[in-house]
Order: structure tokens, then C-alpha cells, then sequence
């Protein structure tokens, strides 16, 4: 029986970045992926030969769009999806490899989520992993002071104080 392709991880890029590759080998190690129960494609609002060498290097299919702004092209780059669940991935963003699989079931575990977070750390030049800085420890913190309670009041209240979720850790349904 075949499976189910449920998550689609669009890769935003923009101009000529030095980063685009890695976040593609990236998405592309997801062992979802090679499950075939994710797939990857990319979104630009600038296309260009670079990107498309790299997508026929790698077999992606490019989207392209007018580019209005980031807004505007994430919501496009969302749109090119043919899945449920999405994560938008920025041209310098790397995943573990078990991130798309653990979207998944997040998704399929609360049924009606309309987004999935986790938390992230940062990685130096060299591609190591950075110390959790005193900005890092408290984004954590708050996340999961966030999720001690399902009120929605409460989660807003915690919002007050700033948005700590980080965009390329979020996924959406």
C-alpha cells in the first residue's frame, strides 16, 4: 500500500544566498522524507539561474511568484504546497532529521492544531551548534510557560510580552 504524502517543506529562497544548499540537503535528509511521507519544493520571488541549477541539481520543483514583500511571498510559498501541513523553511534554516516526522504526528495527535512549534538552537560559522545565549533561555522558558495551560487567556498573556516562537520552527495545517 502506498504511503501518504501529509507535510510539504517549502524552501523560501531569495537571490543568490550561500546558504540555499545547505537548507536543501537539509530538508532533503528528512527521514519523512525518504518515508515519502513528506516532500520539499521551493518558492522565490527572484529567480535566477543559481536557484534553479541548484533544484535541477537536486530534483525540487521551483515556484515562482511577484514578490510584495515577505508576507506576501510566504503566503505564496504556502500556497504552491499540496499538503495539509507545511513548513515554511528560510534559505539558511538546517533540521534535524527527524523534525518533519515529528510535525507529523504532532498534527495527526491534535487534529485540529493549526500550527505546530518547536524550539531551535542557533550554529556558528563553522556549522557547530552556539551556546544557548540568555535571549535563546528565555524564549524557552516562555514557550513552556505558555504550555502549562490550554486557556487561551493565559497563552495570550504570555504573548504580552513578546512573540517567542521562531518562524522556522513553525509548521501549519
Amino acid at each position: 500500500m502506498p504511503t501518504l504524502i501529509l507535510h510539504t517543506f517549502v524552501i523560501c529562497a531569495y537571490k543568490e544566498s550561500p546558504y540555499l544548499e545547505v537548507a536543501i540537503r537539509s530538508a532533503l535528509a528528512q527521514e519523512s522524507v525518504s518515508a515519502d511521507r513528506s516532500r520539499v519544493i521551493l518558492y522565490t520571488s527572484t529567480p535566477n539561474a543559481f536557484i534553479r541549477g541548484l533544484c535541477d541539481k537536486y530534483g525540487i520543483a521551483v515556484f515562482s511568484g511577484n514578490g510584495r514583500g515577505i508576507g506576501s511571498d510566504w503566503n505564496h510559498a504556502v500556497a504552491c504546497a499540496t499538503t495539509n501541513y507545511v513548513t515554511l523553511v528560510h534559505q539558511d534554516d538546517v533540521y534535524e532529521k527527524e523534525y518533519g516526522a515529528a510535525v507529523i504526528a504532532a498534527f495527526e495527535e491534535k487534529k485540529d492544531a493549526t500550527l505546530v512549534f518547536s524550539d531551535y538552537y542557533e550554529m556558528d560559522g563553522s556549522g557547530e551548534r552556539r551556546p544557548r545565549n540568555l535571549n535563546l533561555k528565555i524564549k524557552t522558558a516562555a514557550l513552556r510557560l505558555m504550555m502549562l495551560s490550554k486557556n487561551k487567556t493565559y497563552q495570550r498573556r504570555i504573548f504580552a510580552f513578546g512573540d517567542f516562537i521562531s518562524c522556522p520552527a513553525v509548521s501549519y495545517n
